[in-house]
């Protein structure tokens, strides 16, 4: 048998489109040395798949979710770990397949697949596919990787807590060099003035991340301050047209819909900008909301970002209480009260410690130690007997 040299990633798609996940997965590959198995997705340069099948649409490709189907795309490659990234879709099947095949330790990484938010839609599905598909992938799971530890409590219904681990996900920081020249080019391109206080939305557009209810709320908030929002992402359920129509005429000029901006564009959205929000009802982790924090700035966050329990107790800017419109509005108008003296502290603390806490070395040297301990472990294809009961592995 040919030497199990690395570990494989399987996913149900790994393109930029896939948003913080594909990041996520990324940072997975390159800690581990590890192969990447996508079932569908877009060939991407960024993203690039060691192994990509793709998935046709409708009951076809869903059947990629049976065994014999899975076999038939199944790399020859032998692996020591398979690590099964996202749920609900046919690739999970794969994933369990070379686990069994090939006797090597599962994990598996929902990426908040099993928030409560995830079953306020296609619930009925979801449950079944977890009773009576998915039950036998946690049974032989060596562990369930969680990103932080509020996604973990919510998911203790499904998994059992002895074979949970949290590790925080890395984030790449926002460079900062030429920030002043990068900011003035940014304002310069959107007819934003130096000195109004330009909001950043960054992230897609869709009724979960809930864009329009940002543009309404800014609208409520903005008084005779100087102030702009700018938003930032690709259409996923709500069009670029839908989102000018829900504008109003009280701030039409001060509402900029960008659209999706990569790379250095991306970033310099964010060095642009003075403030950053998101009323996400849910976001397992949050990655865009620690790249803010990285660029120096402060954010008005509602409470389902997962992200905010690994913070400091001093806060990064404005945490909402609830999902509420006025309570949107009042922490708009609180962070556009701020005086700039205090924007600015909160800025330096909140990038020192996304650059001390978030970095790629960090999680590598955390995933590792449970990668040896799992590749070297005999019980670890089944069961982690020896973690602890009462409190999973939180590292």
């Amino acid at each position: 048998m040919a030497t199990k040299s690395r570990p494989c990633l399987v996913t149900s798609q790994f393109d930029r489109q896939l948003g913080g996940a594909a990041n996520t997965i990324g940072k997975f590959r390159n800690a581990l040395n590890a192969a990447v198995l996508s079932y569908g997705g877009e060939e991407d340069s960024d993203f690039p798949a060691d192994f990509r099948v793709p998935i046709p649409k409708g009951i076809m490709g869903r059947a990629f979710g049976m065994p014999r189907a899975c076999d038939r795309h199944l790399p020859t490659e032998s692996f020591n770990l398979v690590s099964s990234h996202l749920l609900y879709r046919y690739h999970c099947e794969a994933a369990y397949q070379i686990h069994r095949k090939q006797k090597a330790p599962l994990w598996i990484v929902p990426h908040g697949g099993l928030d409560p938010y995830v079953f306020s839609y296609r619930r009925a599905q979801k449950a079944s596919w977890l009773k009576y598909v998915a039950s036998r992938y946690f049974r032989s799971a060596s562990r369930v990787i969680f990103a932080t530890r509020a996604e973990k409590n919510k998911a203790l219904n499904y998994v059992a807590v002895d074979k949970t681990a949290v590790i925080n996900w890395p984030v790449s920081p926002i460079e900062l060099s030429d920030a002043q020249i990068r900011r003035k080019a940014f304002r310069r391109s959107l007819g934003i003035s130096d000195s109004s206080h330009a909001m950043l939305y960054l992230g897609r557009v869709s009724p979960m991340k809930r864009p329009k209810e940002t543009i309404a709320a800014f609208a409520a908030a903005k008084r005779n301050q100087e102030a702009d929002l700018i938003i930032v992402g690709n259409e996923s359920g709500i069009t670029l047209s839908d989102l000018h129509a829900s504008i109003p005429l009280s701030v039409k000029d001060h509402v900029h819909i960008v659209g999706p901006l990569w790379g250095r564009d991306r970033d310099n959205a964010f060095l642009g900008c003075d403030s950053y929000i998101t009323l996400s009802f849910r976001e397992n982790f949050g990655h865009t909301v620690a790249e803010a924090l990285s660029a120096e700035l402060p954010i008005v966050s509602a409470p389902g970002i997962d992200l905010l329990g690994e913070l400091p107790a001093n806060p990064f800017g404005i945490y909402l209480k609830s999902d509420d419109f006025d309570e949107a509005v009042a922490g708009i108008e609180a962070m556009l009260d701020m005086a700039y003296r205090d924007r600015k502290q909160i800025g330096s603390d909140a990038s020192a410690w996304v650059r001390t806490h978030l970095t790629a070395e960090r999680f590598r040297s955390q995933l590792l130690d449970i990668y040896r301990q799992d590749i070297s472990s005999p019980e670890s294809a089944t069961y982690l007997g020896q973690r602890s009961a009462a409190e999973g592995t939180s590292i």
